[in-house]
């Protein structure tokens, strides 16, 4: 897969995470045009035609029988299944896609860190690229969790997945807050406290950069396309580093809060532990309750953004985040003139 592809396909994702879904998410009437679907449920039926491509940031997406994608089909953390046609490349990160027996695709299946699950008449006349890279990660089969019995209606079955779904993001988010924080625990300590100094100024500052950051590397992409295409990949991943170890000082302060609720005095490993599972899977799981389910996103990005913009003003947790003390007059002595009598 070419370079400039996958950097396009960065590009608009953090687009995408810095909108609303349902600005983003374009109405499906007919002629359908490039779809970015961001934390929803997206079906193509069969005999429709979707003429551009289709990008997809969380949620479930469906291709059936008869259906055709005249364009590309990315998903990032997205469960895909794909029965029809796409008449372009598949590439999905970190996902679950099924390729069922009448799926074809005309260009080549790229899925690193996905678990893959093809049937044997599901066709593909590209190149099908699996490996996670030279440090060979395996991602867990998230299909070993799901939910085997016949449930009474479809509505529970996907109530199950989604439940399921957010504990298994709680545990990836834990395991990568435990090896943070053993090796900086004085870094994540920093970020939290700036954290609770100034919420609504760390919240500004990250929600801030959430917003020009896509709008910046969109223009240099489009104007010094090859001359900063490393500096863009660089760029992306720092911010992405950024909101994660943000995400896991967040939780490094909800875990230290627990502890002292239940009056205990836990070590640093323990606080991050419970404190990033708690708060990754009670935001996961909002999405399974239909009338508040909608919550979640903007909640995420509050802590999203109050974590990136504590981790900015600390410098990445290099030094104290200093408040300015409130500077108050010395109280003035005010001396009383005796009257003297005059002679």
């Amino acid at each position: 897969m070419k370079m400039y592809k996958l950097i396009t396909v960065l590009v608009v994702v953090f687009m995408a995470l810095a909108f609303p879904a349902s600005v983003l998410a374009q109405p499906l009437e007919a002629p359908l045009r490039d779809q970015v679907i961001f934390g929803q449920n997206y079906t193509l039926k069969s005999g429709d035609i979707l003429s551009g491509s289709l990008l997809a940031v969380g949620g479930e997406i469906t291709i059936e029988e008869g259906a055709l994608v005249d364009g590309d089909v990315i998903g990032f953390g997205t469960e895909m299944n794909i029965d029809g046609e796409v008449d372009g490349s598949v590439i999905v990160i970190g996902s679950s896609i099924s390729l069922e027996a009448d799926a074809i695709i005309q260009g080549d299946l790229v899925a690193p860190g996905t678990a893959l699950y093809r049937s044997s008449d599901a066709i593909v006349n590209g190149d099908v690229i699996t490996e996670t890279g030279p440090f060979n990660i395996a991602i867990p089969d998230v299909r070993v969790f799901r939910f085997q019995p016949n449930f009474p209606s479809p509505e529970l079955y996907q109530i199950g997945e989604r439940v399921m779904s957010s504990f298994i993001w709680a545990f990836i988010f834990t395991a990568l807050a435990t090896v943070a924080i053993a090796f900086s625990t004085e870094r994540v300590e920093k970020i939290s406290k700036a954290v609770v100094a100034q919420p609504i100024s760390t919240g500004g500052l990250g929600l801030a950069v959430l917003i020009i950051f896509p709008f910046l590397m969109l223009l240099l992409t489009l104007f010094s396309f090859f001359l900063l295409t490393p500096l863009t990949i660089l760029a992306l991943v720092a911010l992405a580093f950024a909101v994660a170890f943000g995400w896991i000082a967040v939780g490094f302060e909800l875990g230290k809060r627990i502890a002292k609720a239940f009056g205990q005095d836990w070590m640093p490993a323990l606080q991050v532990a419970v404190g990033t599972f708690t708060l990754t899977l009670v935001l996961g799981l909002f999405r399974v309750i239909w009338c508040v389910g909608w919550i979640s996103w903007p909640i995420g990005m509050i802590v999203a953004s109050i974590g990136l913009g504590a981790v900015l003003m600390t410098r990445l947790g290099t030094r104290e985040y200093m408040v300015a003390p409130i500077a108050t007059a010395a109280p003035q002595s005010v001396e009383m003139a005796e009257d003297t009598p005059e002679e």
